[in-house]
């Protein structure tokens, strides 16, 4: 996500300098940030200036930046528990950045409905408590099977799996919360992401990366 975090970061930096104007740092909320997007994700925004809280149920990878005030919380949003621990540490938040799922190759469908639909309804609550505007990491499987190429993103959604009804509900949340509550809030449906220290996770480009080496090791055509 290099090219888009890039451009990201500026815009934080701006965003975060007009609020230092007033005095104040902005504050993001980070589900889900000890994943791959969410590592390079509080990496800008601590570049910009943001002061972040990273809520997952892993720990953060040995590489993470610790210097900077940011709170790394091994918490579960499903717990309310969670979402009174953030309000007392921080009444006011500025965005909720929603990286935290079940990922698609998990096999239990309750997994998907209970992580990625519920885990969003939780950040949605904490949203609107807090006043944060909300950013919800989607996917491309919300769109289903491809018809034609190329593929826009106004096309029709017709998810065929347990995790792309996940996220189609988890968006259909997202507009509940927005058309009703007025929380701020904007869907973001990720394709095959890759980028530096992935090799930790298991994605498509670095899998397809690792056999193209070893056919290339082996000579094989």
């Amino acid at each position: 996500p290099g090219a888009i975090l890039t451009s990201a970061s500026t815009a934080l930096a701006a965003a975060n300098a007009r609020a230092n104007a007033g005095g104040e740092r902005r504050r993001a909320l980070v589900t889900g940030g000890s994943g791959f997007v969410g590592s390079h994700l509080i990496a800008a925004l601590l570049d910009a200036g943001w002061e972040v809280m990273s809520l997952d149920i892993v720990p953060p990878p040995v590489t993470a930046r610790r210097e900077v005030k940011a709170v790394w919380g091994e918490s579960d949003l499903l717990s309310r528990e969670t979402a009174r621990m953030v309000v007392s540490v921080w009444p006011h938040v500025d965005v909720i950045f929603h990286l935290a799922a079940a990922p698609w190759n998990v096999s239990q469908d309750d997994e998907f409905v209970r992580i990625n639909t519920f885990g969003t309804l939780r950040a949605l609550e904490l949203a609107r408590g807090t006043g944060a505007a909300l950013i919800l990491a989607s996917s491309q499987l919300v769109y289903g099977v491809a018809r034609h190429t190329p593929f826009y993103d106004y096309e029709a959604l017709r998810p065929y799996s347990a995790y792309g009804y996940s996220k189609w509900l988890a968006e259909r949340l997202v507009e509940h919360f927005a058309l009703n509550y007025d929380v701020r809030a904007l869907v973001m449906r990720f394709g095959n992401i890759y980028g530096p220290g992935q090799e930790r996770y298991r994605h498509l480009i670095p899998d397809l990366l690792r056999k193209l080496d070893v056919l290339v090791t082996k000579g094989s055509p």
